[in-house]
């Protein structure tokens, strides 16, 4: 016997998949976006796909890397000014902001894996 979102019909884990990515797209509020996280990664874990997940984060963690780098070159606002990047401020607010658009992004990526079993 199946367990876990096997055991469903596929409308309620589309809905469910659908709905997680919109929300998790639209949603710009730190402690939803964590806790979207905390719940996709917890999902992960009861369907015992934790291993492969663990196997792809070595492509989403620089990807996150990169991205919360990128971000302040183009982004200057902030007051809490870092350093200056060819007389361009690095701010600590844009930095911040490129991690937490990253962890949308891997909600989204998380949402994303393994869809339908």
């Amino acid at each position: 016997m199946s367990s876990g979102f096997r055991s469903f019909h596929p409308f309620p884990c589309f809905f469910y998949y659908i709905g997680a990515m919109v929300l998790g797209m639209m949603v710009s509020h730190p402690v939803y976006i964590a806790t979207l996280l905390l719940l996709l990664v917890l999902l992960t874990v009861l369907n015992r796909e934790l291993p492969a997940l663990l196997g792809l984060l070595k492509f989403y963690l620089p990807i996150g890397l990169l991205y919360a780098l990128i971000n302040p070159l183009f982004s200057h606002r902030g007051r809490h000014i870092l350093f200056y990047f060819w007389d361009q401020p690095v701010t600590l607010e844009s930095l911040a902001y490129g991690l937490f658009r990253w962890s949308a992004c891997c909600s989204f990526l998380f949402c994303s894996f393994r869809i339908m079993p």
